[in-house]
């Protein structure tokens, strides 16, 4: 009988201890997602705040806060986009994206319409 009490011990201890992990796991793994969130937010806000360093070298300015083209003909708003574009815009490339800053800055023909560079009014 001793022997069985003691195997019974072990295996109490043993659940206790898998259900305490159990317990705190989530925990933990909520921790590192908030933390690798925050990781992951603040090399974003550094690699903006470098494509911005880089245009105001690059261009001895900073970016303007909102530009494009204008709106043309006042009623069609697919003439122009009224300077409507966002500033982040014109940091493209100097993120690494230069295949998308080709694609806004190049005018676009589709669905039998024709859309300036830098796009149409939002």
């Amino acid at each position: 009988m001793k022997c069985i009490g003691n195997r019974l011990s072990d295996v109490i201890v043993i659940a206790l201890a898998v259900a305490m992990i159990a317990c705190f796991l989530p925990m933990q793994l909520i921790r590192y997602r908030a933390s690798a969130r925050s990781a992951s937010c603040s090399n974003n806000l550094k690699q903006i705040g470098l494509a911005i360093y880089n245009y105001n070298s690059a261009y001895a300015r900073l970016p303007t806060g909102s530009g494009g083209s204008s709106s043309g003909d006042g009623g069609n708003l697919t003439v122009g986009n009224a300077d409507r574009l966002s500033g982040l815009v014109g940091i493209l490339p100097f993120l690494g994206e230069q295949k998308l800053w080709q694609e806004i800055s190049t005018p676009w023909t589709g669905n039998d319409q024709t859309f300036p560079a830098l796009g149409p009014a939002p």
